[in-house]
């Protein structure tokens, strides 16, 4: 038997598990993999994987891994930009930039 089921197999189990019980949908899990698993394992098990066919909308049954945390945003460009602009545009960027504060708080 296989190790893994297949997105079919588990909308099948799910669907056991809401209509009948958990008791028969840890039957129907033993009769496809094999083995015996405990109730509380499989109810965790069921409970992620129909997390996972709600959020992914049905495309995956296994978690993706997280990029985890962003790489920092470079800002050593910002001084030597900010040195090119001349008085004028620097003045219509500060007061573009306020009227956006503004506009936030209301």
């Amino acid at each position: 038997m296989s190790k893994h089921l297949t997105k079919e197999q588990w909308i099948n189990i799910i669907k056991i598990n809401d209509e009948l019980s958990i008791n028969k949908a840890a039957i129907e899990y033993l009769k496809i993999t094999g083995k015996e698993v405990d109730l509380k394992e499989l109810v965790r098990r069921i409970r992620n994987k129909r997390i996972l066919l709600d959020n992914k909308v049905m495309k995956a049954l296994q978690r993706k891994a997280g990029s985890g945390r962003p790489p920092k945003r470079d800002d050593s460009d910002i001084p030597s930009i900010i040195d090119e602009l001349n008085e004028e545009q620097k003045n219509e960027i500060i007061e573009a930039w306020i009227k956006e504060q503004r506009n936030k708080k209301k």
